[in-house]
């Protein structure tokens, strides 16, 4: 910046302006290691740039950088098409030819989800070659096309962007804008010291990594602010970043103008996600319009939101905070397929007042779900307080095909006010899930309900567990797989007498058996005497958790110590 005359005092807003433009027009970088801060008080706009270095770019009012190339409408699908083809009919091909970057847009409100209107289909493709009016992309097509002109083609400029090393400050909309991108790198520090919207915002844009740094929004009474906003962008990795949002750390979402395709493959990697606990929301957020997509390896300060198709969260570390009436792990504006949570640590807040780890929000968002979907919670380490009653809380009323799994779960901490594993509630027009399954639990379930079922007549339930093998005071246990379980007990006892008189026999009084853990039924109880010490024995009376028995001899006998051995076979699920 130096050679157009910046010298890091006053407004420089004039002198930046034309060295962007300089190095974008020219396509040169700029590498600046002075540290010095630039002020400007207007929107510097460029498009391709390369801002490399120590240097700080600062709005001293509600400008902002934007860096931004172009979308020109092209024409429209003319031959419907489906998902996995690879060649499209325009309307118009002028101007397109291999190589070029396209967004093909499904105008249509709500044409990928119901969930909200500004939720389009569409896809970035890019072409392999242009023959007549058809154009055959390098890869397949993701979603199909019905052919008429709402079916939409826009040719985007896709510049390419390099930031390495500035810093962004300021109080506008965003610290730093780019759209209409092809090959983005960001390694950055930004900060917006306003509120609502974006530190950095990705919007339309294709190929992007943002790694490193750290991206801080704070928050207000309106509820924004977020750090990174990705928005209607494919093939985005964030990786190593430490973002702040007041509303959101990072989320991913769009707008309602041309080209605002769903966001797909969105992978967020080893960062530290943070918002205020005042804004009552997840901090880590997909959004409805956001597809094969997952958050891996983060640490997230103030709970995650899982949202759209085949999204899921891997080997994360997840708190709620203290004030949350909402547990750690959350989806809402689910479209279908599989959502995953996998091997994630979800630790609730001392203080919050949430009664699961896992819900999916409400039956309002849950009613717009538009295809088959499962949910899965594989390798779940949760960390309750007492205000946990509940590991899963399930609303189904979408009426689209439905799948729930737990696995391989553990709990810790307070675990007092945990009843039951799953809550299944299920409000027209929902079907019951096709199954339910509760598999390989790292500690005893037997204290807990396992499934709570509201408006449904569901039964594929699948319960798969190890074998928890116990004792207590009341004796050993065996709880197998299968639901089956034993109890045993070498009983003994002080001082009895075998002297009441029965069926030409002698026995004694009755003699309670409380088993070591309860069954769901009634068990089948066996006694076997020791020879030693009385005859028999027989069952009177077996209850869920006790049994009456008799010892008994032939003669009657003065009082001793008596002993016999017992067994009770049942189910304990």
């Amino acid at each position: 910046f130096a050679d157009f005359g910046c010298v890091g005092i006053g407004d420089e807003t004039i002198k930046l302006q034309a060295a962007l433009t300089y190095a974008s027009t020219n396509s040169k970088a700029i590498v600046d290691y002075s540290g010095k801060t630039y002020n400007y008080s207007t929107t510097l706009n460029v498009g391709a740039i390369e801002l490399i270095g120590n240097f700080t770019l600062n709005s001293t009012s509600t400008a902002i950088v934007n860096i931004t190339g172009e979308l020109t409408e092209v024409g429209y699908i003319t031959v419907a098409v489906a998902a996995g083809a690879s060649t499209v009919t325009l309307s118009s091909v002028a101007g397109l030819a291999a190589d070029d970057l396209l967004i093909l847009w499904n105008s249509v409100p709500s044409s990928y989800s119901p969930h909200r209107a500004n939720y389009y289909d569409g896809e970035f493709v890019r072409i392999a070659n242009v023959s007549g009016s058809n154009v055959t992309m390098q890869s397949n097509l993701l979603t199909g096309y019905v052919g008429t002109s709402a079916q939409k083609v826009f040719k985007s400029s896709g510049i390419r962007v390099l930031i390495d090393g500035p810093s962004f400050t300021g109080s506008g909309v965003f610290a730093l804008r780019v759209q209409y991108a092809d090959n983005v790198v960001v390694r950055s520090e930004l900060t917006r010291i306003s509120t609502f919207e974006a530190a950095l915002s990705i919007n339309k844009s294709y190929n992007v990594l943002i790694e490193g740094g750290q991206y801080y929004t704070p928050y207000d009474a309106s509820g924004g602010g977020y750090g990174i906003n990705v928005s209607n962008s494919q093939f985005v990795t964030v990786r190593n970043v430490d973002a702040y949002g007041g509303r959101h750390a990072i989320t991913s979402g769009g707008d309602a103008e041309s080209g605002s395709v769903p966001c797909r493959y969105l992978c967020i990697e080893n960062s530290i996600l943070t918002n205020n606990p005042a804004s009552g929301i997840y901090n880590a957020d997909f959004h409805g319009n956001t597809i094969d997509s997952y958050f891996k390896d983060c640490t997230i300060y103030g709970r995650i939101g899982l949202a759209g198709e085949n999204v899921s969260a891997i080997n994360c570390t997840v708190h709620s905070w203290p004030n949350s009436a909402v547990g750690p792990l959350n989806t809402h504006e689910i479209v279908g397929g599989k959502i995953w949570f996998k091997d994630c640590t979800a630790i609730v807040g001392s203080g919050s007042t949430a009664i699961e780890i896992y819900s999916n929000v409400s039956s309002v968002l849950t009613a717009n779900i538009s295809k088959p979907y499962q949910v899965v919670i594989e390798g779940l380490d949760a960390i309750l307080n007492a205000s946990v009653v509940q590991l899963v809380i399930a609303y189904e009323n979408s009426g689209e095909a439905n799948e729930w799994s737990l696995s391989d779960f553990r709990i810790r901490g307070n675990v007092s006010g945990l009843t039951r594993l799953v809550q299944y509630i299920l409000t027209a027009p929902g079907i019951d899930a096709s199954r339910i399954c509760i598999e390989n639990p790292q500690f005893d379930v037997s204290p807990y309900t396992l499934i709570v079922k509201t408006g449904t007549l569901l039964t594929n339930t699948r319960f798969t567990f190890p074998t928890f093998i116990g004792s207590n005071v009341n004796g050993s246990y065996t709880k197998f797989s299968d639901g089956t379980m034993l109890c045993r007990l070498d009983y003994s006892v002080e001082a009895t007498d075998i002297s009441a008189a029965f069926l030409g026999g002698f026995r004694t009084g009755g003699l309670t058996w409380t088993y070591p853990q309860a069954f769901i039924t009634p068990p089948v109880v066996s006694i076997t005497a020791d020879d030693a010490t009385c005859f028999s024995g027989s069952i009177s009376t077996a209850s869920l958790i006790d049994v009456i028995f008799f010892l008994t001899a032939i003669a009657s006998q003065t009082a001793a110590t008596r002993s016999a051995h017992l067994v009770a076979v049942g189910r304990w699920y």
